[in-house]
């Protein structure tokens, strides 16, 4: 009899400590875990920190870059105008309570952020970044007057900003 009472404690002993090692095991995965994604937030954040001109001054850079390649088009440049700029989405939770008195009624929504602590301080956990939309563009370059010229440039600044013909205007500019 105490044969069994002893290999009964010893396999309550044994559960014990395998229990001990997964938890281990898991705050260590979920640590790495943690750490990863804080890198990733760090990316994104950085990212977002580019101001509308900044982003402006980059894009208009390298489409000229791309039309002056196009065969006739001769010396170009670009101006370009956002409707929007970066924006972040932040996790949260969303409640909305409905009170209604008589004929008037209003909705109230509440938000609750997401809130990281780290090194930093508080920062809201980023979900999504949207990318600055482009509004229009404007392009002067040397070949413009050729129907050619003008149709490649509006087709190529169409596809890279997904716009309509309608918000990008080629025109002719003057030799140097």
């Amino acid at each position: 009899m105490i044969d069994l009472k002893e290999k009964l404690n010893n396999l309550s002993d044994n559960r014990k400590r395998i229990l001990l090692i997964a938890v281990c095991v898991i705050s260590l995965m979920l640590l790495v875990v943690s750490e990863f994604s804080s890198e990733e937030g760090d990316k994104i954040e950085a990212v977002t920190h580019a101001s509308a001109q900044e982003y402006i001054d980059e894009t208009e850079k390298q489409l000229e870059d791309i039309l002056s390649q196009v065969q006739g088009a001769g010396k170009v440049h670009v101006m370009i105008t956002l409707e929007s700029c970066y924006e972040n989405v932040y996790a949260g939770s969303y409640s909305s309570e409905s009170k209604s008195s008589g004929d008037d009624s209003s909705i109230d929504v509440k938000e609750d952020l997401v809130i990281v602590k780290n090194s930093d301080g508080e920062n809201g956990v980023i979900v999504k970044v949207y990318e600055p939309v482009v509004k229009g563009v404007a392009v002067v370059c040397e070949g413009a007057d050729s129907v050619k010229v003008r149709s490649s440039i509006t087709e190529t600044v169409c596809a890279l900003f997904n716009v309509s013909s309608a918000k990008v205007s080629v025109i002719k500019g003057y030799k140097e």
